[in-house]
């Protein structure tokens, strides 16, 4: 999956934030606004596999898909301007038109913790005025989101969905059994709708596109009950602008990535332990000794079972898979018992896995042994940007400052140990802003 953050286009270091990466080959594409977010092909298609419009846990849309003239949209080029918007530039060919391309579209998906609203803009680049018939194929299955997070996956899953027409602009579908719905507004409304698929006839000009706008909103209730099935947040928080230096750079710009994907999304038990400080030393050496053999340290991260165990599986999503996250608050507890080589050694593994996952990790990926000029492997399902794994970067931060804030007594204290390929780095004396005075009654 891809996903990034809007550019400040009047700087040229784009506010120290990596610039949005363009996609123009096959892949996937993931906008996220909160706990909704939305999986799609490189031409912004949601069809059969882990794909859709999830929101509260459900799947709202498990297919949304554009044909013109019977013929699949084919792929110029896409992109995120931001965690929650995503344009998609596509092209049609026509059976008298070859071999260049008359017709563009253009999608811009827009993501909210309700639903998404897509506007489709048709353009004609011929001299002459054509005619071409848009086909939009909708469903909803609402499916668990952990339905699809399993690697089988059941592309050929039927629909549980049931459509209902309200109206000429408007496809309903409701969830048997359950309080669920899927709104879809078409505007304008379709020629023709049927079932579950949508057509238009649409004259196209070179001076004229035509504007056609989806807004899909997930609903959950009955009745005068029926309300969307994720309710915006209001309240606003600020953060003041936070700078991170580091040699190399990686992880300076893996935090910087962290705090964006964190603003956009809501947010193994013996290492665990540690971090809760249950263990006495002389046990924590032998959880240390544990957790740095090759059985738990994949050379990548921790594994969440040992290799050695029977039920080992380094592609399975919870034994043998690494999660970055337990990683980190694994080297927390190490550090907090004075094991700091073990501690050390997991967070340049994880460092080295950020590097290759472009400053972005993932939620989970493959426990397979790290082998020379290796790669991590990536989790097909795994949600990318995800809240855990953001908070991985900023954790690493602290941990090798060894950070211990006193902000009563105004004071910082650091134990700094760095992991191998980070190089010790001078930065200026900040001072500790003090407590503001509470007033009392």
């Amino acid at each position: 999956m891809m996903a990034g953050a809007a550019p400040d286009m009047d700087g040229p270091d784009f506010d120290g934030i990596a610039p949005q990466g363009v996609l123009a080959g096959p892949g996937t594409i993931t906008v996220i606004a909160g706990l909704t977010f939305a999986i799609s092909d490189e031409r912004g298609d949601i069809g059969p596999g882990p794909f859709g419009l999830i929101t509260d846990d459900t799947r709202h849309l498990s297919r949304l898909q554009v044909r013109l003239d019977s013929e699949p949209l084919r792929h110029l080029g896409s992109g995120l301007i931001s965690p929650a918007v995503a344009r998609f530039r596509c092209y049609a060919t026509l059976s008298n038109r070859l071999p260049d391309a008359p017709v563009e579209c253009e999608r811009l998906r827009e993501l909210s913790p309700a639903g998404m609203v897509e506007t489709l803009t048709l353009r004609c680049w011929t001299p002459d005025p054509v005619q071409v018939r848009l086909s939009i194929q909708l469903d909803s299955d609402f499916a668990d989101i952990f339905q699809l997070r399993r690697l089988a996956g059941d592309p050929s899953a039927q629909s549980s969905g049931i459509p209902v027409h309200h109206s000429p602009g408007q496809l309903r579908f409701e969830a048997a059994g359950t309080p669920r719905a899927t709104s879809v507004q078409l505007d304008p409304p379709p020629d023709v709708v049927e079932r579950s698929e949508a057509h238009w006839t649409v004259p196209l000009s070179r001076d004229q596109p035509w504007i056609l706008r989806i807004e899909v909103s997930a609903l959950r209730g009955a009745g005068s009950a029926e309300r969307l099935a994720v309710q915006p947040r209001t309240e606003t928080t600020g953060r003041p602008d936070v700078v991170v230096h580091s040699l190399p750079e990686r992880l300076a710009r893996g935090c910087l990535r962290s705090l964006t994907d964190l603003d956009a999304l809501s947010i193994p038990d013996m290492a665990h332990l540690l971090w809760c400080g249950v263990p006495s030393q002389q046990e924590a050496d032998q959880v240390a000794a544990h957790l740095g053999s090759p059985a738990m340290a994949s050379g990548w991260g921790l594994r969440t079972l040992s290799a050695e165990m029977a039920g080992y599986n380094p592609i399975s999503y919870h034994v043998g898979s690494v999660w970055p996250h337990d990683t980190v608050i694994a080297c927390e507890g190490l550090r907090r018992y004075g094991l700091d080589d073990v501690a050390m050694r997991l967070v340049g593994d994880l460092l080295d896995a950020l590097a290759i996952f472009d400053d972005r990790l993932p939620e989970l990926f493959g426990g397979h042994h790290r082998e020379p000029s290796d790669f991590p492997v990536p989790y097909p399902t795994a949600c990318w940007p995800q809240a855990w794994a953001a908070g991985v970067p900023l954790a690493i931060v602290a941990l090798c400052l060894g950070l211990q804030p006193d902000v009563p007594a105004g004071t910082v204290s650091l134990n700094p140990v760095l992991p191998r390929g980070v190089a010790p780095h001078r930065g200026p004396r900040n001072p500790v802003p003090r407590r503001p005075a509470i007033p009392r009654a």
